[in-house]
């Protein structure tokens, strides 16, 4: 499932951070929480398990921002449109579509961190059909992709540009893990690992691409910061891979607001 989610700006002029991913997941995880708690609890602490690792397939996308209607100011963004918007994609079981249709209606948010923060109103709720696929996509992120690999001393990630000699194979490792973990839930279809095709080819230039650091949970003893990165690419696989990928995300941390994407014509 894919929505799209429209927002009237409550005070136009007030900021949000630049950084607002966080607050976005815990927000659709509150409203989870509102219709099902049950589910949303689980979803929270346990998410879809695989040989320990643990997945939320959900992601969603930065906020659309009219042209001309936002001002960059350090670390904040000054909202001045009247309207803003982003997508949120779902994989889940079918017993729960029904709730996560209504879910986001006559919502209100106020988007922020303890230094400023935006109330938002929805106004809007879309549901975006899914893309019909052959073997082939191409695809442009709409929130940053973050594919990492432990460091040396196992303390923490190092984050992997595109052009890096092994993020295919971790892109690869990840997507597979996840689409492995969606069958054994009953989520998408069997593949056959070693008879279909898979090829990742990174359509930006090295210039094109574009790096983000973002921080989670700001001003808070848990802060972290995780980087991503805003490029095109271009997958062959199994039509049912590129669908998941989709809806679920591509790379790490996707229910955080990272590696969600959109089709390119």
């Amino acid at each position: 499932m894919i929505f799209k989610i429209t927002f009237k700006v409550l005070n136009q002029g007030a900021s949000l951070p630049l950084s607002y991913q966080y607050e976005i997941s815990s927000w659709i995880y509150r409203l989870m929480g509102d219709v099902d708690r049950p589910f949303a609890t689980w979803l929270h602490d346990q998410g879809y398990e695989l040989h320990g690792k643990r997945f939320k397939l959900f992601t969603f996308s930065r906020l659309n921002v009219p042209k001309g209607g936002y001002a960059i100011q350090g670390d904040r963004m000054q909202i001045n449109a009247s309207f803003i918007s982003f997508r949120v994609s779902f994989l889940v079981e079918k017993a729960a579509e029904t709730l996560l249709m209504g879910m986001f209606q006559e919502q209100q948010l106020y988007l922020g961190d303890k230094k400023s923060r935006i109330p938002l109103q929805v106004t809007n709720v879309e549901l975006l059909p899914v893309p019909l696929f052959g073997e082939q996509a191409h695809f442009r992120t709409s929130s940053p992709m973050v594919i990492s690999e432990k460091a040396q001393d196992r303390h923490k990630d190092t984050y992997l540009h595109p052009l890096a000699p092994n993020f295919a194979d971790l892109f690869w490792y990840n997507l597979k893990s996840k689409y492995t973990h969606a069958v054994n839930h009953n989520l998408t279809e069997t593949l056959d690992w070693a008879s279909d095709t898979f090829d990742l080819k990174i359509l930006s230039t090295k210039e094109q691409i574009k790096s983000r650091l973002i921080t989670i949970k700001a001003f808070t003893p848990q802060q972290t910061r995780v980087r991503g990165y805003l490029f095109d690419f271009a997958l062959t696989a199994p039509q049912s891979l590129l669908r998941f990928g989709t809806v679920a995300g591509f790379g790490a941390f996707c229910s955080q607001g990272f590696g969600c994407v959109r089709v390119l014509e």
